[in-house]
C-alpha cells in the first residue's frame, strides 16, 4: 500500500510538472494568441531548428468547433520565428520549377532546395483561363530580378540579405517597365506572363488606373510583353498574332522564329512581345543593327527600391497591420472592394468553395467578400516587429475536428498578438502549408492532400548550401 501510494504521489508530481511546464513554455516563449475562446487550452511545443530560427507548434483544444466567425472553435498553428540578429542561413523566395511555369507542392520546392523549413508564399495563376499556370499574381523578385510585375496599390513581403537580414511589410508596390530603342522610350506592360490576360487586375492604362480586384480577370488587348530565363519554355500559342523581336546581353536586336515550336530565352536575353496596335510600335524598329534595352524600376509608396542580388520580394494581400493599426480602410482599393461589379466567379476554385461562396451571384461581390474575408479559412501570414523579428504564422483550417482556420480580421488580431507592427496576407486556403524538417506541420484543406503553388518562402541552414 505505501508504495502504490508513493506511485500515485509521483505521478500527480509528474502531471504537476508537466502543466507547469506547458504554462512556463507558453508565457515564455510566445503571447497567448488572440483568436478563439480565451477559455480554451493552448498547448505550445517549441523547436530551435538552428540559431536564430524558432518553429512553435500551438494546439487549441475548445469544446464548440463552430465555424462562424469569432467564436470558439479548433486551431492548429504553425509559427516561424526569425531573429535576424542571430539567423545565419539563408532566407529566400523560390519558384516552383525555378521558372514561372508549372506548380508544386511546398514539401516539394522545400526538398528540392534541401530547405530546413518553408511555407507558402504569395497569390498565382491556377487556371490557363487566368494565364500561365504558377505566374505569381503579383509583384515577385528573386534574387534581385523582378520576375513578375506589381498589382498596384497592393503590400508585398521585402526579405533583404544585408547584415543582419532586413524584413518589411511593403505598402504599396508599383514596378515600371520600359524598353528604350535609339531615341524612343516604350512602355512595357508586363514581364513573363502572357500577353492580354491580368490576374487580379491593377494595372496602368495610358493615363488611367485600373484598380485590383481580387480574382478577376481583367483584359487588354494592346500590350507589350517582355519574357527572359525565369518564364521557361515558351509555346508558339502564348505568341500567337503578335509582333517580336529579341535582344542579346549587349542590348543587340535580333530575330529568331518563335510561331513554328517551343522557344526559352537565354539568360540575359529578353523576347519583346506586342499585341494589337502596338504591334506597329515595334514593327518600325526590326533592323538588325538596332540596339535596345530594358529598364526596370520598382517603387514602395513611391520610394525606389535598390535591386540587390540579395533582395527578394512575394505578393500579397490585404495589408493587416501598419505601425501596429487595422488597415481595413485599404482593403477597397487592395482589390477587396465588396461593391465591386465583378464577382470573380470566373476563378472560384471549387476547392475553397464554402456554402456563402455557393451563394455568390452575378455582379454581387458582397458575398464574395463575405465568404473570402469575413469567413473563416486556411490562412498564412508574415508580420515584422519594431526590433525587426519576422514571424511567418499558417492557421489551418476547414476541418473542425482539427482547425477552423481564420478570418482576415483574426489573422490581423494574431499578428498583434505576435507583436508584429506590420503585417500583411499571404496566399491562404488550399495553399496554407508550412513545412519544418522533413515534415508539413499540419493538415492542409484539400481532400487530395497538399496542393501545388507557384512559390514559396524557404529557409536553408549554412550548412546545406
Amino acid at each position: 500500500m505505501p508504495h502504490s501510494f508513493n506511485k500515485f504521489l509521483f505521478i500527480i508530481f509528474l502531471l504537476c510538472q508537466s502543466v507547469v511546464q506547458s504554462k512556463a513554455l507558453a508565457s515564455d516563449t510566445l503571447p497567448r494568441l488572440n483568436i478563439g475562446s480565451q477559455e480554451s487550452v493552448q498547448l505550445v511545443e517549441k523547436t530551435s531548428i538552428v540559431p536564430g530560427l524558432t518553429y512553435y507548434q500551438l494546439d487549441f483544444a475548445a469544446s464548440d468547433a463552430s465555424i462562424q466567425p469569432y467564436t470558439a472553435g479548433n486551431f492548429e498553428i504553425s509559427i516561424l520565428k526569425v531573429e535576424p540578429s542571430k539567423y545565419q542561413g539563408i532566407i529566400q523566395s523560390a519558384l516552383a520549377h525555378n521558372v514561372i511555369k508549372r506548380t508544386k507542392t511546398v514539401s516539394k520546392i522545400a526538398k528540392q532546395a534541401n530547405a530546413d523549413a518553408a511555407v507558402n508564399g504569395g497569390f498565382f495563376v491556377y487556371k490557363h483561363e487566368q494565364g500561365t499556370p504558377g505566374d505569381p499574381a503579383g509583384v515577385a523578385v528573386i534574387g534581385g530580378q523582378l520576375v513578375s510585375e506589381a498589382v498596384i496599390n497592393r503590400p508585398a513581403l521585402l526579405i533583404e540579405k544585408s547584415s543582419p537580414y532586413r524584413f518589411k511589410i511593403l505598402k504599396d508596390v508599383v514596378t515600371k517597365l520600359s524598353i528604350s530603342i535609339g531615341e524612343k522610350t516604350l512602355t512595357i506592360d508586363g514581364i513573363n506572363r502572357r500577353s492580354g490576360l491580368i490576374f487580379n487586375c491593377g494595372y496602368a492604362q495610358k493615363n488611367d488606373v485600373i484598380r485590383a480586384n481580387h480574382d478577376v480577370v481583367c483584359q487588354n488587348k494592346n500590350e507589350i510583353i517582355v519574357y527572359d530565363k525565369h518564364f521557361g519554355q515558351i509555346p508558339p500559342a502564348i505568341l500567337k498574332d503578335q509582333a517580336t523581336f529579341w535582344i542579346n546581353e549587349n542590348g543587340g536586336i535580333y530575330f529568331t522564329s518563335v510561331n513554328t515550336h517551343p522557344v526559352t530565352v537565354p539568360a540575359g536575353h529578353y523576347l519583346v512581345t506586342a499585341s494589337g496596335h502596338k504591334q506597329a510600335l515595334l514593327k518600325q524598329y526590326k533592323k538588325e543593327q538596332t540596339t535596345a534595352s530594358v529598364q526596370i524600376s520598382i517603387y514602395d509608396s513611391g520610394e525606389l527600391i535598390e535591386m540587390r542580388d540579395d533582395l527578394y520580394i512575394i505578393n500579397g494581400g490585404p495589408t493587416l497591420l501598419m505601425d501596429g493599426a487595422n488597415q481595413e480602410k485599404y482593403w477597397a482599393i487592395q482589390g477587396w472592394d465588396p461593391c465591386s461589379k465583378r464577382t470573380a466567379l470566373e476563378s472560384l476554385d471549387a476547392r475553397d468553395v464554402s456554402n456563402v461562396a455557393k451563394r455568390i451571384e452575378p455582379n454581387n461581390r458582397r458575398a464574395f467578400f463575405d465568404n473570402w474575408v469575413n469567413q473563416r479559412h486556411p490562412r498564412t501570414a508574415a508580420g515584422v516587429t519594431e526590433s525587426g523579428v519576422l514571424f511567418i504564422v499558417v492557421i489551418y483550417g476547414r476541418n473542425p475536428k482539427i482547425s477552423v482556420g481564420a478570418s482576415i480580421h483574426e489573422m490581423a488580431d494574431v499578428m498583434r498578438s505576435l507583436d508584429a507592427s506590420d503585417a500583411i496576407n499571404l496566399d491562404g486556403g488550399g495553399s496554407s502549408a508550412m513545412y519544418v524538417q522533413g515534415k508539413l506541420t499540419g493538415s492542409p484543406s484539400d481532400p487530395n492532400g497538399e496542393r501545388k503553388v507557384a512559390d514559396a518562402l524557404i529557409f536553408i541552414s549554412n550548412t546545406k548550401e
